[in-house]
C-alpha cells in the first residue's frame, strides 16, 4: 500500500513538472567537450567549456589560428537545448546536451539536415583517473 502511494505522488509530481527529468536538471553537463567539424577550410577542432555558472569559453583551432569566444549560456525552454551568446550578444553555437555529448545545431536551435554534418557532435573530456573511491564505514 505504502508503495502504491509514494509512486501515485511520484508520477503526480511529473505530471505538474514538479521534477522535470531534463539535460539541465538530470545531467552532468558542465566540463570540456571536443570534436572536429568540417569547414571551409576543412576540419576545425572545437572545444567548448561549459560552467554550472551558465558562462562558457570555446576554442575554434585551425592549422594557422586559434580563436577563443567567452560568453553566457542560455537554456532554452525545453531544458533539452543550450544556446551560446557571445560578447556582441549573437549566437556563437546552439546544441543539444546529451549524456557526455553535445549535438550540434542551427542557431535556430534545430539540427542539421544529415547532407550538410552527419551527426555534429562534441564529446566530453572525461577525467583521465576517473575510478570512484572506495567506501568507507
Amino acid at each position: 500500500m505504502t508503495s502504491r502511494i509514494l509512486l501515485l505522488i511520484f508520477c503526480s509530481l511529473m505530471a505538474v513538472g514538479a521534477y522535470p527529468h531534463t539535460s539541465k536538471h538530470a545531467l552532468d553537463w558542465a566540463g570540456t567537450y571536443t570534436g572536429t567539424c568540417p569547414d571551409e577550410a576543412g576540419e576545425v577542432l572545437l572545444r567548448l567549456t561549459l560552467e554550472y555558472d551558465h558562462t562558457f569559453t570555446k576554442e575554434r583551432i585551425t592549422d594557422t589560428t586559434q580563436q577563443d569566444i567567452s560568453g553566457t549560456l542560455e537554456w532554452f525552454d525545453d531544458g533539452l537545448r543550450i544556446r551560446l551568446i557571445g560578447p556582441d550578444t549573437t549566437t556563437v553555437l546552439s546544441a543539444h546536451v546529451g549524456e557526455n555529448r553535445l549535438f550540434l545545431l542551427t542557431d535556430a536551435g534545430e539540427h542539421h539536415a544529415p547532407s550538410l554534418w552527419e551527426h555534429p557532435s562534441l564529446e566530453k573530456e572525461l577525467p583521465q583517473d576517473s575510478t570512484l573511491p572506495e567506501c568507507t564505514q
